[in-house]
């Protein structure tokens, strides 16, 4: 945010700019009422408008209702961490933007689950590819539940990115939104530790097109679970495993195994070992990021791990104590391509 452009500013702004499509105007410095953001921004070619960690009054949705005449085309509706905002006009939003494809309400904490569920049960979005809740700790299971199953289901516009991190309560829901969203390409279930292998089986039953899947701090995924998804989930290029600390080198060993096209992988405070680092190296060539941070790998391992990821270009190595010079000579004979790097 530029704190120092206020409302007069921006309002020149919009009304010389006739043809922008995409606003972003938001940020932990913004002072600006969202009012005042859905009053002079907007036009009949804004596509995609972010207002995230703007401040909500009760008299931003008057002002909502007014832009959304003049907005009727818009896409993409990005409002995360929006103080103050309750979700009592998400309904009006529905219905004034059906063709909405995308609803990131990610840390919206005063947003009550019922406004959504009404919501969506009033005006049915059915163009909708991404849906964002992260941080929304409070959501029960069957709340959640009940807003998986009132979302429309509509095969030829299907949800293709779904993050639920920091939704701590939910568990069966979870393995219900697998299911119900098989054509997921990406899939964000971290910092929920009541994340466990029932639902991995589930994503890996029915989540067969995922190219991205995190689960920090889902510390409850053992082998089982974790063995299932990388067997079935062989298109992901993008894994998150951090402190994952139950996962054993039968699991991490499959990483290597079954996917081959996996460009970023992070294996943080895990506890990998050489066989780990092995199997990476020997079946992820196409690898370009790699965190390995606080674990116990040796100088033997790098070596093996620039080896094989001939592509690698970013390697987070902090808190690895036992690493020594002799990993960093290897590092500077075989990483040409390495453009990050993190030894803390």
């Amino acid at each position: 945010m530029c704190p120092a452009i206020t409302t007069a500013g921006f309002n020149v702004l919009y009304s010389s700019c006739p043809n922008l499509h995409v606003v972003q105007i938001g940020g932990p410095k913004n002072e600006l009422p969202l009012e005042h953001i859905f009053r002079i921004s907007g036009g009949p070619r804004l596509l995609s408008l972010d207002v995230e960690a703007s401040i909500c009054t009760p008299r931003s949705f008057e002002t909502l209702r007014d832009m959304s005449t003049r907005s009727p085309n818009l896409l993409h509706l990005r409002m995360g961490k929006c103080g103050g905002f309750q979700g009592d006009e998400l309904p009006h939003m529905l219905q004034a933007w059906p063709q909405l494809q995308t609803i990131d309400l990610n840390g919206c904490l005063q947003v009550n689950p019922q406004h959504l569920l009404d919501a969506l049960r009033q005006a049915p979005p059915r163009h909708v590819e991404e849906l964002n809740l992260a941080g929304w700790k409070d959501m029960s299971d069957e709340s959640f539940g009940d807003i998986v199953t009132a979302f429309p289901e509509d095969p030829s516009r299907p949800l293709l990115r779904l993050n639920l991190s920091g939704m701590w309560r939910i568990t069966r829901a979870a393995a219900l939104a697998a299911s119900k969203w098989p054509h997921l390409r990406v899939l964000d279930m971290s910092v929920n530790k009541m994340i466990d292998d029932k639902v991995m089986l589930a994503v890996a039953q029915n989540c067969l097109s995922l190219r991205t899947l995190e689960l920090y701090s889902c510390a409850n995924i053992t082998d089982r679970g974790m063995q299932a998804v990388v067997q079935s989930c062989t298109h992901l290029k993008r894994l998150g495993l951090y402190g994952l600390k139950r996962l054993t080198d039968d699991a991490m060993a499959d990483i290597g195994r079954c996917l081959p096209n996996l460009q970023s992988l992070d294996l943080s405070a895990t506890e990998i070992s050489t066989h780990t680092l092995a199997s990476v190296a020997g079946g992820c060539p196409r690898l370009h990021t790699l965190n390995v941070m606080n674990t116990p790998i040796q100088d033997s391992d790098i070596e093996k791990v620039l080896s094989g990821c001939k592509l690698l270009q970013r390697l987070q190595l902090n808190s690895c104590e036992q690493l020594t010079d002799i990993a960093a000579f290897g590092m500077g004979q075989h990483s040409h391509l390495l453009n990050y790097l993190s030894i803390r």
